[in-house]
């Protein structure tokens, strides 16, 4: 089975003491969403580990993203896995191409496929594209394209573009980030060249340099068909080692008239910087989702 393989992969590359000392990027979180509509109450998690290592030109990278449901209100819940593991060369300074196996694990369902991706990144400027295929579905071929150009060092403007074949539409990021001194702070745009289905959101944190930080996001979104839904909350959190965060976020959480109270427990830990500029982007692009509206889904 590809997700064991999958799995003792990331376990040999991260438990290793040689490869601790090539250690580049590294996180593990547990994010536990909990609703409130009425008397009825939901809840989702999420558990994140990647790794990525460097050995001179030849980069290692492993990752796994579990989400669990519960929205029946009945105790059953859901589990679903992403989990991939890739291996790229470095064929000039800012230069990298690989490839590696990805999948989606689910009560019942096991599918397998794979990644190709190249990357350029100076000092101003980075770009990715993946090329992602899953044995589900033969015909359709994902492409992503990212982006980013940095204004100044505190500013940074990026985009991305997600096309699968097997549809016309496209889906597109716009995003602007701020990062100086203790405040950073994020403003983005999803659309669909195909749906009208929009996003719309910030999120930011104030750091008060005293392992104490304060956080706020705002989302909404409008679908095709009108609804309208949206997200508001504000929270804190604590540092209890150097980069091992706990927060805790409470917001007013609205779909499409109904309210719900939105309680987010956060616990995190990252280390260095990645080498794949697609996961980054990909990393943003989750944690939008999981502050803003879809963190119900």
């Amino acid at each position: 089975m590809l997700k064991y393989f999958l799995s003792a992969s990331a376990l040999a590359i991260c438990g290793t003491g040689a490869a601790a000392q090539n250690l580049e990027y590294a996180r593990l979180s547990y994010d536990l969403n909990s609703f409130t509509f009425d008397d009825s109450d939901f809840i989702t998690g999420i558990f994140q580990g990647e790794a990525e290592m460097s050995f001179d030109q030849i980069f290692l990278g492993a990752g796994v993203r579990n989400f669990s449901t519960d929205l029946t209100d009945d105790g059953d819940v859901e589990n679903f896995t992403f989990y991939d593991v890739w291996a790229g060369y470095g064929a000039r300074p800012g230069i990298l191409f690989g490839a590696g196996l990805t999948g989606l694990s689910a009560e019942d369902v096991d599918r397998n496929g794979y990644e190709v991706f190249g990357q350029y990144v100076d000092d101003q400027f980075e770009a990715s594209v993946t090329l992602l295929k899953l044995d589900f579905d033969e015909d359709n071929l994902r492409t992503i394209v990212n982006g980013a150009y940095g204004i100044n060092p505190a500013v940074t403007l990026s985009a991305t573009l997600i096309r699968d074949s097997e549809f016309d539409g496209a889906q597109y990021y716009l995003a602007a980030d701020y990062d100086q001194r203790n405040i950073a702070g994020r403003v983005y745009y999803r659309g669909d060249t195909e749906f009208d289905d929009t996003i719309f959101g910030a999120r930011g944190t104030y750091d008060f340099g005293n392992a104490f930080r304060a956080n706020a996001a705002y989302e909404t979104l409008t679908t095709d068909g009108g609804a309208d839904f949206s997200v508001l909350a504000v929270g804190g959190g604590y540092e209890v080692v150097d980069g091992a965060w706990i927060d805790l976020d409470v917001g007013s959480y609205n779909a499409d008239g109904d309210d719900a109270v939105r309680v987010q427990a956060t616990i995190s830990f990252e280390t260095g910087s990645r080498i794949r500029v697609d996961s980054a982007f990909e990393q943003d692009r989750f944690d939008d989702r999981n502050e803003g509206v879809d963190s119900f889904f």
